[in-house]
């Protein structure tokens, strides 16, 4: 952690300064399935009783989906609150979705900057030349879109997906197989591609293809992590354009890697899921959305650091045991690979 927050007073400084919130949305704001996380309508309904408060949503996905969320938050506030109708009304949160690449505030579009064929070229050129097997997907409103590759069986890049994307049930996930080279490249020229998704089944591929497009394409953010997100904008640009250049005063919440800038320069924030370097990037690692409420409404101290260190310690003892099983994986192969160059053999000296 980063340990800017030293104790219960500073703590208490902090969140007296805080009138501004922006959440991520996979992982954060919903789950796996596309429901609520626990906690998370009854923190929004606690905020939106405060004075001047501003929301935002950023995300890797589309509009679309934030909408949906949005929907879902003030449902629940309707339906658990008494006042619930009037104070649900309040939260028109600003929205940045594809990574930042395209921002609405107001319900107004303030930044549309998609990706565009020219960069799209240098991005396929440098990923097939690092792995050919790798995956571009197209980001766009319904969903995912990526031609098949030929080298790898449908059911088990389907499999890859599930595991890697998450894929929810809240939005189409990945809608297009097998689709047409040409209908690949005209969903970009017809300027409908907020941001790519690039997936190499090898790990060690895909470092060096984060490695050189960070290095070879200028003006776009390129985002390591389980797949490689690449958009024209950031989140911490966007909440920025939307929330002001202070964002001191702003409360973070977030779950992947691409949420880290956004984490370290916020006024003060929380990281969720199992991922060790985000949690570690954040100013504390919580299970939930209450913990959440019980470190800001109440300040805390005590509980969310102890909170933080049972977090962080359990995902890296998952971490360490999911290496463990792929080198003992690994191992294994080895060993099996030479079992059968030596039976071979034997069996090739039986023949002579």
């Amino acid at each position: 952690m980063k340990n800017r927050i030293k104790n219960k007073a500073e703590l208490e400084s902090v969140n007296k300064n805080i009138n501004k919130f922006a959440f991520d949305v996979d992982g954060t704001l919903v789950d796996d399935h596309f429901k609520l996380n626990k906690g998370v309508y009854a923190f929004i309904y606690e905020m939106l009783l405060k004075e001047k408060c501003q929301f935002m949503i950023c995300t890797g996905s589309s509009y679309n989906k934030a909408s949906k969320v949005v929907s879902m938050i003030k449902d629940e506030i309707v339906q658990n609150y008494k006042n619930g109708v009037e104070v649900a009304k309040q939260f028109q949160p600003s929205i940045a979705c594809y990574g930042g690449s395209v921002i609405v505030k107001n319900n107004r579009i303030v930044r549309d900057k998609r990706i565009e064929r020219v960069d799209f070229d240098k991005i396929e050129k440098i990923v097939n030349q690092i792995d050919e097997k790798a995956i571009i997907l197209l980001n766009k409103e319904d969903g995912m879109h990526y031609i098949e590759p030929k080298m790898i069986s449908k059911d088990n890049l389907k499999i890859k997906f599930l595991q890697l994307l998450q894929a929810t049930k809240g939005e189409g996930g990945f809608n297009t197989i097998g689709e047409s080279a040409e209908d690949y490249y005209k969903l970009i020229d017809n300027n409908e591609i907020g941001s790519l998704e690039i997936l190499s089944l090898s790990s060690s591929k895909n470092k060096a293809i984060t490695k050189a497009l960070s290095e070879s394409i200028a003006d776009l953010t390129i985002s390591a992590g389980t797949t490689i997100q690449v958009s024209n904008g950031s989140k911490l640009e966007a909440i920025k354009t939307c929330l002001g250049e202070n964002v001191k005063k702003v409360l973070y919440v977030g779950d992947g890697y691409n949420d880290i800038p956004a984490m370290q320069e916020a006024g003060i924030s929380f990281a969720l899921g199992k991922k060790v370097k985000v949690l570690e990037s954040a100013d504390f690692a919580v299970e939930n959305f209450e913990n959440i409420t019980v470190a800001f409404v109440d300040s805390d101290y005590k509980f969310i650091t102890y909170k933080s260190e049972v977090v962080l310690n359990e995902a890296k003892e998952a971490e360490e045991k999911k290496r463990a099983k792929k080198e003992n994986s690994t191992i294994k192969n080895a060993i099996s690979k030479v079992k059968g160059s030596f039976s071979s053999k034997k069996q090739e000296e039986r023949e002579m």
